[in-house]
């Protein structure tokens, strides 16, 4: 099932990588969340991720990618951004854009693994913190095999 547009769809915390198996198990052994975990950025970045429980948690190592470790070089450990589904990413760029609000990263995973494989299209456009939140444009649908509905 592709998720609800103009919806939450999950929130990314960040940790430490030494607090990362004891993050997951929290939520998946005292919560019952049933995560399906990926190495990315050549090892730098372990995550795990439950879209059916909207649960995302990231932990890079000391290599990993810089905005997770200035985010807990600034932050500690906590919500790192929510992700908010949009049907399209570009109006509602605009959208912010018109408050004043520009994006400042563009993600964009769609036809790369291991995301491919679920996910037609899987796009995000980043927001800066405003007013203590750090949202999280998406556009997430599944490819019509991958959909159990």
């Amino acid at each position: 099932m592709n998720p609800r547009v103009d919806r939450l769809s999950h929130v990314v915390y960040c940790v430490h990588d030494e607090s990362f198996d004891d993050a997951v198990a929290l939520w998946s052994e005292a919560l019952g969340v049933v995560f399906e975990r990926l190495d990315m950025h050549d090892g730098g970045l372990r995550v795990a991720f439950s879209l059916d429980n909207g649960v995302e948690v990231v932990a890079p190592s000391r290599e990993g990618p810089a905005k997770f470790l200035d985010f807990l070089a600034r932050n500690g450990e906590g919500v790192y951004t929510v992700v908010y589904v949009v049907a399209d990413l570009d109006v509602a760029e605009a959208s912010v854009a018109g408050r004043g609000v520009e994006v400042i990263d563009r993600l964009v995973y769609t036809g790369r693994r291991p995301w491919s494989e679920e996910w037609a299209v899987l796009e995000e456009r980043v927001l800066p913190a405003v007013h203590g939140m750090r949202i999280t444009l998406g556009v997430m649908e599944r490819h019509p095999e991958a959909d159990p509905s």
